[in-house]
């Protein structure tokens, strides 16, 4: 004991650490506190804003950040206590290492660790615990986030239902505003229509409707003269349109058969190329032979070798004439060398120029099909102007109709017109008959007059639109035909371009040729100094090293000829690879190019029933428009005749409206903005105001069997019905949908209980 006594007042860096693991435990668990109590708060304050759901979101998304910082420092400090629990540690071994060398206290090192054991075992179990409320706290924030959510909704639906609510005020707002608007206007055509109909007894405005029912006659007249002479001259023109069409159409013809002609020429001159390239691949072959001869040759030279290490033993004399033997064949070795170096040369012009016209005759030959392209358009485009020239004659044949109509509906106008003069006249004539009857049928001769001017202007305005597109139709004719001269004169140009192209080709073949007699001559030469070469007498030859050194170059140099010859070869074989590629892109471009035409045929061809569709949904429209207005027309004549008789005929005087004295007229609009939306009345002060009534008066009469809402909307529609019969039109609509709330609510024999509540207002 007095061992430990000592080891402890000799460490105070022990109490130290121990110290300070204890301060920093508190802290955590003052920091754990805290963050428990900010937790508390925030579900108290959730649930306050469950219950006050106009809180501002803001503030939520502030607060969960805040919870989100605090809970990232904490993890900070745990980290930071760990690592600082973990040097603690290293600095309490070393220290208990350095007592044990000391003074070895077996027992105070046993209670250190167990101490050290139980705080390890404590920071653990407080990590663990950390942990959980870290887990915890993200549960509540989903919690959060959750109600968060509930309450957005919740107040979107509110501010929805508050919209609807508006746009209902709005509309009824704005339906009454369209029906007082209704009611004033229907009242002014009222009044105009009276002066209208006292204006026309006089006789001074019937003369003045028959010199504008003239003057629109001469108007008319004139403007159908103009119209006819302006389809004389757009038939004119049509007719030279037609005939120049005619023309470009037979010259394309002309055309397309020397585009033929020109086409198959150069077919010729192709196969013409090809036999010639034939001919290079069997001239070929004969080199690789010479090449084989060649190699013949080597094993001879190997042979004669052999003969003269058997025959060494010669004079100086046969030495002397073997060494000129050597320097000729080193001669004739470089010549040879040369004229493969000529021949290698000319052999790369060849295979340049050959190029070169492939590549001239493939352009060429695209040029060629694009003018087919063009041919075939142009043939479709004229199976189409056939189309629309077959279009415009029946056009043409409708709008001669449509005139002849509209000359005898002239015709009609003014015998009717001289019927009425005459029939005026010997109104004017008898003393004794009165105005009334001449200013009643008057009227209705003038408005019938000015329908049909109505309609003549419109059918004339619909015949000037079909002229102007027939117009436009003709300036597209005349840029097709524009078109297809351009492209004539492009072709010419093309054609005359070819021959001059096929002169310079067939003198470059000719010249190739000659080339090829040349290399020819030179090859056979060359074979034959080679024989006159390798056969000296075998007698004189003798063994030096000039000679190997010849023998060793001329063997590299013919391995050099038989790589050129493989390089030559290869370049043969992508000549016709190449020629191969051509033909199958003709082919894909040719069935490319038929495709894209006929996708373009069908695309116009959709353009064209889309149009006529939309022609005969414009004339049905137009149809239906013209319908309702004539039926429009007749109501209002209907009505004006009516109105007038009563004006004219009516000798009794008319009895004043009936109308409640109790309840003025400016009771019924207030009634009305009192209404509800849906169509029901509710109980206030201003429903018995305007009513006169108390509320016990009112609900003496309520069955027992309803509700109040439901005898008070019964009660404002019987009001309506019962006090302001007179004023139908304004209030009809209201109580229409008063009776459709009670539908709704399920309401049967609704008559039976309007009779209880109109006894209210007898």
């Amino acid at each position: 004991m007095s061992n430990l006594q000592n080891s402890n007042e000799k460490n105070p860096l022990v109490e130290m650490i121990v110290s300070e693991i204890e301060e920093k435990q508190q802290e955590t668990k003052k920091l754990i506190t805290t963050k428990i109590n900010r937790i508390k708060k925030l579900e108290a304050d959730l649930e306050n804003q469950v219950k006050n759901p106009n809180q501002t979101e803001n503030q939520l998304a502030k607060e969960i950040e805040e919870e989100k910082k605090g809970l990232q420092k904490l993890k900070r400090e745990f980290s930071l206590l760990r690592k600082q629990g973990e040097e603690l540690h290293a600095k309490l071994e070393s220290k208990e290492k350095t007592d044990e060398m000391e003074k070895n206290p077996e027992k105070w090192v046993s209670e250190q660790e167990k101490k050290l054991k139980e705080q390890r075992d404590h920071l653990e179990s407080e990590i663990e615990t950390l942990k959980k409320t870290d887990s915890t706290l993200d549960e509540t924030g989903r919690q959060l986030k959750e109600q968060k959510q509930k309450a957005s909704e919740r107040l979107e639906n509110r501010k929805k239902v508050l919209e609807m609510i508006k746009q209902n005020r709005k509309k009824a707002k704005a339906s009454r505003k369209s029906r007082e608007t209704m009611i004033g206007t229907f009242e002014e055509k009222m009044t105009d229509q009276i002066k209208l109909t006292e204006a026309r007894i006089a006789k001074e405005k019937v003369e003045q409707a028959k010199n504008q029912l003239q003057q629109g006659l001469n108007q008319m007249r004139g403007h159908v003269e103009g119209i006819r002479k302006e389809q004389q001259q757009w038939m004119e023109e049509y007719n030279k349109t037609m005939e120049d069409l005619k023309q470009n159409k037979e010259e394309t013809k002309k055309d397309i058969e020397e585009f033929e002609v020109q086409i198959a020429q150069l077919e010729a001159t192709a196969k013409e190329i090809e036999e010639k390239k034939f001919s290079l691949q069997t001239r070929i072959t004969e080199i690789e032979k010479a090449l084989q001869e060649v190699g013949k040759m080597e094993q001879n030279t190997e042979e004669i070798h052999k003969i003269i290490e058997q025959r060494s033993s010669l004079d100086q004399q046969t030495l002397a004439e073997a060494e000129q033997t050597v320097a000729n064949l080193k001669k004739a070795r470089d010549e040879n060398i040369q004229k493969m170096k000529f021949m290698r040369a000319k052999a790369d012009e060849v295979t340049g120029k050959i190029d070169t016209h492939i590549a001239d005759l493939q352009a060429n030959i695209t040029r060629i099909e694009q003018q087919r392209d063009v041919t075939n358009n142009l043939k479709e485009q004229e199976e189409t102007f056939n189309e629309k020239y077959g279009q415009l004659q029946k056009r043409k044949a409708e709008l001669a109709k449509i005139i002849e109509q509209e000359t005898d509906e002239l015709h009609m106008i003014q015998k009717e017109y001289s019927r009425l003069s005459m029939e005026n006249q010997d109104d004017e004539k008898k003393p004794n008959d009165p105005l009334k009857k001449t200013s009643q049928n008057l009227p209705k001769n003038v408005d019938q007059l000015e329908k049909q001017r109505e309609s003549i202007m419109s059918r004339i305005e619909t015949n000037t639109k079909t002229i102007n597109l027939l117009k436009t139709q003709e300036t597209q004719l005349k840029k097709t035909s524009q078109q297809t001269q351009n492209s004539k004169a492009e072709t010419q140009k093309i054609l005359a371009a070819i021959p001059k192209k096929i002169k310079s080709l067939t003198q470059e073949i000719s010249v190739l040729e000659i080339s090829k007699k040349q290399i020819d001559e030179q090859i056979s030469e060359s074979k034959k100094q080679s024989e006159k070469v390798f056969l000296p007498d075998l007698d004189l030859l003798k063994e030096t090293d000039e000679l190997k050194t010849a023998q060793s170059l001329f063997q590299k140099r013919i391995s050099e000829m038989q790589s050129q010859l493989s390089l030559h070869k290869e370049q043969l074989s992508k000549m016709l690879s190449f020629t191969e590629t051509l033909d199958k892109q003709r082919q894909l471009m040719s069935t490319t190019y038929s495709d894209k035409l006929n996708n373009e045929i069908s695309k116009k061809r959709a353009k064209i029933i889309e149009l006529q569709t939309n022609k005969e949904l414009i004339l049905e429209e137009t149809r239906r428009r013209e319908a309702q207005l004539l039926e429009n027309n007749l109501e209002i004549e209907s009505q004006i005749e009516n109105f007038s008789s009563a004006l004219l005929y009516s000798h009794t005087p008319q009895s004043p409206t009936q109308t409640n004295p109790t309840y003025p007229d400016h009771l019924m609009e207030q009634f009305v903005a009192i209404q509800n939306i849906d169509g029901s009345w509710q109980s206030s002060d201003s429903f018995f105001q305007i009513l006169n009534l108390t509320q016990s008066q009112v609900e003496k009469l309520m069955p027992k069997e309803i509700s109040s809402q439901i005898w008070y909307t019964i009660v404002g529609a019987a009001f309506l019905t019962s006090c302001f019969p007179q004023r139908k039109l304004e209030w009809e609509s209201f109580v229409d949908t008063s009776f459709l709330w009670l539908k709704n609510h399920s309401v049967d024999s609704v008559q039976s209980y309007l009779q209880i509540a109109s006894k209210l207002f007898v």
